[in-house]
C-alpha cells in the first residue's frame, strides 16, 4: 500500500470500473527483484513518478490529486445538492480520533419534510486519505457520477 498514489490492485480496479487511462499522472512497472528463497526469479510492481504511456506491462496509478481532480465537487440528486468535505473523522467530535479519514458528499435539505437536515449521499472512512479518496473515485464510478473514461 502506497501513501502517495493508489495500489496496483486499486488501480487494475479502477480500471475495470471504467476509469480512464489517461487521467492517470503516475504508473506501476514490473521490476526484476531476484531470487526468492526457493531459487524461482521474484517480480515486483514499482512505482514510477511520471506520467504513465500506455505500453504493455505498465499499468496506470493514480496520485491523490489526480483522484480528486476526477471528482464532482457536487452531486445533484433528488433536488438536493451534495458538496464533496474530506476531513480527519475526529475533527468536528470530542473524541480525539483522527487516526482515520472522511470522505462524503453532504448535502443540505431546508424541506420541512426532512428529518435529516445534512443527509449524506455517500460516505467513506479509512486510515489513509488516499484509500479514502479511492473508495469513494469507486463509488463515483459504480453510480454514474463519473463517466465510464473519466469525464464528468
Amino acid at each position: 500500500m502506497s501513501n502517495i498514489a493508489t495500489s496496483s490492485v486499486q488501480s487494475k480496479h479502477l480500471l475495470e470500473l471504467g476509469l480512464s487511462k489517461e487521467t492517470a499522472d503516475m504508473s506501476y512497472s514490473e521490476e526484476y527483484f531476484g531470487k526468492d528463497k526457493d531459487g524461482n526469479d521474484e517480480w515486483r510492481w514499482k512505482l514510477n513518478a511520471c506520467k504513465f504511456v500506455d505500453v504493455e506491462g505498465i499499468i496506470p496509478a493514480w496520485s491523490l490529486t489526480a483522484l480528486l481532480e476526477v471528482m464532482p465537487i457536487k452531486i445533484t440528486k433528488d433536488k438536493v445538492e451534495y458538496k464533496l468535505a474530506i476531513f480527519p473523522s475526529g475533527l468536528f467530535s470530542t473524541h480525539s480520533d483522527t487516526s482515520t479519514w472522511t470522505v462524503q458528499y453532504c448535502g443540505k435539505d431546508y424541506s420541512y419534510r426532512s428529518k435529516d437536515r445534512f443527509p449524506k449521499l455517500a460516505i467513506f472512512k479509512e486510515y489513509t486519505l488516499i484509500d479514502a479518496v479511492h473508495e469513494m473515485v469507486c463509488w463515483l464510478l459504480e453510480q454514474g457520477f463519473i463517466k465510464k473514461g473519466g469525464e464528468q
